[in-house]
């Protein structure tokens, strides 16, 4: 399902987690791109 993703909103949720200063935060946000993955949801 991940490949259904266009590449442009991969890479901003990636980024958006590389960047993430604190274990913490990096670790919800990952929550939350795997939550929006799941539902289909892009943004």
């Amino acid at each position: 399902m991940a490949s259904l993703v266009f590449y442009s909103n991969r890479r901003r949720l990636v980024l958006s987690i590389e960047e993430a200063k604190t274990a913490e935060t990096r670790q919800r946000r990952i929550d939350k791109a795997v939550t929006m993955l799941k539902e289909g949801r892009s943004q």
